[in-house]
């Protein structure tokens, strides 16, 4: 579509409908003999307080803008997942934007911003209705495997190769991570890829309690318990829980046989979101996760926490996500899953200053890549241009920090140590703002306060020594597999928010194996074990 005119109004989409996932991408990155158990946490330090801003020129421009015929401006629409509530503030970033992109390859972008309650709703629906859609800025919720199994990313491989060689080289060890059937679907975020279990706390408690140097230098479950021991009576008195999340209070994530963190095992899903799959990376051999004992141990761990009093009892059926309870105030603590700077951005969702405890360091796999970056949706009208949008928002510093921060001198500035933060006398809710690990290059933006000036180094040397899933590059094809899927994961949906909430039992955990054996969890694994078992024998 071709406009008349520079720049247009902006159309937000909302609806409704839901599918799932399915694909399995083809590998191409070479095979790594990096084990994926996960090593020694180091710790955590606590977030810096927020600084006073004192630094105020602009950044450097990456484009100077020139003149370019109206008539050859392209139009293109954005869909992204708008996790911190910037619908109502996004024009401005969105003109800014095309600021750069107009004069830089041509192109416009509408960006329709969707809430995270309404986003694959509304996202299925807009491609199921025939509007306009032509990149997709990928996120957890909707993933390369939803989208690839529904049909709504182009696999457009000699564009991407020809228009976006720089954005594919920016992520060259993991590109081929979004070849699926040997076609190319998009490309996966530059980011932090390491993402680990952490436990999350609230360091004004922390500090109230004398709790603070504990926290900062717990390693065993042990140690957790003596916090929460600790900060009990505060959160009595000042009515809030100790712990709390949604649908569930611990994480299986990392799998521990020991109080000491030193003993977690980051295992690789492969994308199987039923919850069913724990390889052994020693046999290659699958078996069934929910019946494994480290996760009965922890499931009875939860069961101890709340009967001490510490969990927040709505855990079970709370439909908020753990990120709006905490910034409530109804918990101290939370167990969330997130890179080298978790307790940071955890900080700036809550809008309480935040201390981590990191649990274990994850494993790199497949499943993290596919979860965030761009493609182009397959009912684009112009998917040249739309790849060449793509490879902007990789390669462009402003397109990444507007996306990300905002408007300079508006929604944050620079300060004399490299870290970006609020204009004076601004905050959160004031400015657009969104999580840095939305946007397509993390790498090339200022760091947020608190987390240091050198923390893009530090997430690199991360992603460069992190674990590695000697599974790289498999994905579960569940297509043949969806009937399967489906009745394990209503199971799973029976089971799962009490058995991670503190009421595991021996007759709950009996029953949920029962049923599952009736929903052939045995089928399915043994159909994914010869999936691998095929994988490994064309890759190794």
């Amino acid at each position: 579509m071709r406009k008349s005119k520079l720049f247009i109004a902006l159309i937000l989409v909302a609806a409704l409908c839901l599918t799932l996932f399915a694909a399995c991408t083809k590998p191409a990155e070479p095979k790594t003999d990096t084990p994926a158990k996960t090593e020694t946490p180091a710790k955590t330090d606590t977030p810096a307080k927020t600084e006073t801003p004192t630094k105020t020129e602009e950044p450097e421009k990456t484009d100077e803008p020139e003149d370019v015929d109206p008539e050859d401006v392209v139009d293109i629409k954005v869909y992204f997942l708008d996790i911190l509530g910037n619908y109502e503030k996004h024009e401005r970033i969105e003109s800014l934007m095309n600021d750069v992109s107009v004069p830089a390859i041509g192109v416009s972008a509408d960006w329709v911003f969707n809430d995270m309650g309404s986003a694959v709703n509304a996202t299925t629906l807009a491609f199921s209705s025939g509007d306009q859609m032509d990149v997709l800025a990928v996120h957890a919720l909707m993933g390369l495997n939803a989208l690839y199994s529904q049909n709504m990313l182009m696999e457009c491989d000699d564009l991407y190769q020809k228009f976006a060689s720089e954005a594919l080289e920016m992520v060259s060890r993991y590109a081929d991570s979004w070849v699926v059937d040997g076609g190319r679907y998009g490309i996966p975020a530059n980011r932090v890829l390491a993402n680990s279990p952490w436990l999350i706390m609230r360091k004004d408690v922390l500090e109230a309690t004398g709790q603070l140097e504990a926290a900062k230098n717990c390693n065993s479950w042990s140690g957790v318990e003596a916090i929460f021991a600790g900060v009990k009576d505060y959160c009595d008195e000042n009515n809030m829980y100790v712990i709390g999340g949604q649908r569930g209070f611990i994480n299986i994530s990392v799998l521990f046989s020991g109080d000491s963190f030193d003993t977690g095992y980051a295992y690789d899903s492969m994308g199987d979101r039923s919850g069913m799959v724990l390889v052994d990376t020693d046999t290659n051999k699958i078996s069934l996760l929910p019946a494994d004992e480290r996760v009965i141990a922890m499931r009875k761990r939860a069961v101890q926490w709340n009967e001490n009093g510490w969990a927040w009892p709505d855990t079970m059926l709370g439909d908020d996500h753990s990120d709006n309870v905490m910034k409530q105030g109804v918990i101290f603590s939370k167990h969330d899953t997130g890179e080298a700077n978790c307790p940071g951005q955890k900080s700036e969702v809550t809008g309480f200053e935040c201390v981590g405890i990191k649990e274990a360091t994850g494993v790199i796999s497949t499943r993290l890549l596919v979860n965030w970056g761009m493609g182009v949706c397959s009912t684009c009208e112009n998917p040249e241009e739309a790849v060449k949008y793509i490879n902007l928002c990789f390669t462009n510093k402003e397109m990444n920090e507007l996306i990300t921060w905002g408007e300079y001198g508006v929604d944050w500035i620079l300060q004399d140590d490299g870290q970006a933060n609020y204009p004076e006398g601004k905050k959160s809710t004031d400015v657009y703002h969104s999580p840095d690990y939305q946007c397509a290059n993390q790498m090339l933006i200022a760091p947020w306060v608190g987390s240091g000036a050198d923390f893009r180094e530090i997430a690199q040397q991360e992603n460069a020594t992190a674990p590695v899933s000697p599974y790289m590059g498999f994905l579960i094809n569940s297509a043949d597999l969806q009937t399967y899927v489906a009745a394990i994961s209503a199971v799973s949906d029976e089971f799962n928010a009490r058995l991670n909430s503190g009421f595991y039992t021996d007759e709950l955990q009996e029953e949920y194996l029962s049923k599952l054996k009736v929903a052939e969890v045995d089928k399915y694994l043994e159909l994914v074990q010869a999936q691998l078992d095929a994988w490994l024998a064309d890759n190794r």
